[in-house]
């Protein structure tokens, strides 16, 4: 079976993924194969169909059942709904101004309830903040007079 190993890890290299569907090896990749290496595939079909089987199946870490296309070191699903794992917690939502109320206290600086939105900064990691909107106006909603067209 080093033939196969060799064939299958070469296909990988080049961008290829393999999958079995009944008896046949389906393969996709982005640029065509090599003729040999697809001739190779075909000569030893039988070999690279029994590893990618192997490959498949991922034994459970809590109950040791094989399960086909299992992660490694991921429980499989009766694991979850029969108790012995507790699921993952969701991850939390990211928020977005949509998602914030602006602040219900007064600005301490000049007691005004007026708050606008200024927007996260993502390439410094700032994530936004309410700025008050008597202190600091927004300076998207200024108006710029335009001059007469001539």
């Amino acid at each position: 079976m080093t033939e196969a190993v060799t064939l299958i890890e070469h296909a990988r290299r080049l961008g290829a993924t393999l999958q079995i569907q009944g008896e046949t090896v389906k393969v996709k990749a982005q640029a065509p194969l090599p003729p040999a290496l697809v001739e190779a595939l075909h000569q030893h079909k039988a070999e690279v169909i029994a590893l990618l089987e192997e490959e498949r199946v991922v034994p459970c870490p809590i109950c040791g059942v094989g399960t086909i296309g299992l992660p490694p070191g991921e429980p499989c699903a009766c694991c979850y709904t029969e108790g012995r794992v507790k699921p993952r917690p969701a991850l939390a939502p990211r928020l977005t101004q949509g998602d914030r109320l602006p602040p219900a206290r007064a600005c301490p600086a000049c007691g005004e309830k007026v708050w606008w939105w200024r927007s996260p900064n993502k390439q410094w990691g700032d994530p936004g903040e309410w700025v008050c909107g008597t202190c600091h106006p927004n300076p998207a909603l200024e108006v710029v007079p335009r001059r007469p067209c001539p």
